[in-house]
């Protein structure tokens, strides 16, 4: 068997002499641990592809949820709004729009009560109240002395005729105000149909 020429021989031992070099082996021995952390960081940013598509469906999904259920309550008082049109304050004051035989307290569990509230020189004094499941307002009490409730009353001026508001009181509730016009031509509000919504 023929011997490898002498280049050759040379040219393999100049390749021994340099990989045995400490420096081009500490190279050499990050570039081999560089791939699996290559391989790592790709697959994270996949996964976190992945989770935020997920994220986001879900949160499309429930989000969708909430405002099927939010409807039913808004519709219960989109009624008694219809229904307070042609009331006075006296029959406003002793609850007259409300539905009867409605049983709102099975159909509706979240809505926790429901209120006529007066607007009176910058005052939204309640009128009437409904049953509570938990305490959360008194007939004669002033909800525009809470600075989060007359922030969205607020709102009522640039939404116009028939105005319909939200506003979170806490992490838990939160209370639709529906303005009640007056009669025509002017239209002002004179009151509201207010509704306390349990968000657990």
């Amino acid at each position: 068997m023929a011997e490898p020429p002498i280049g050759v021989v040379l040219m393999l031992m100049k390749w021994s002499r340099w990989v045995e070099q400490p420096r081009l082996l500490v190279m050499l021995t990050l570039a081999f641990a560089l791939v699996p952390a290559w391989f790592a960081l790709v697959t994270y940013r996949e996964a976190r592809l992945k989770d935020s598509k997920l994220y986001e469906t879900t949160t499309q999904v429930l989000s969708e949820q909430l405002q099927r259920s939010m409807e039913r309550y808004v519709y219960f008082l989109v009624v008694m709004r219809n229904q307070s049109h042609n009331l006075d304050g006296a029959a406003l004051a002793r609850g007259r729009m409300t539905t009867t035989g409605f049983a709102w307290r099975e159909q509706l569990p979240h809505l926790i009560s429901f209120a006529y509230v007066e607007r009176i020189e910058g005052k939204a004094v309640v009128r009437w109240r409904s049953e509570e499941r938990v305490p959360v307002i008194n007939v004669g009490d002033d909800l525009a002395e809470d600075p989060r409730i007359a922030a969205a009353m607020k709102l009522e001026k640039s939404q116009g005729h028939l105005a319909t508001m939200g506003c979170m009181l806490d992490n838990h509730r939160m209370l639709i105000l529906l303005a009640v016009d007056g009669p025509a031509p002017a239209n002002a509000t004179r009151g509201y149909i207010a509704g306390w919504i349990d968000l657990d």
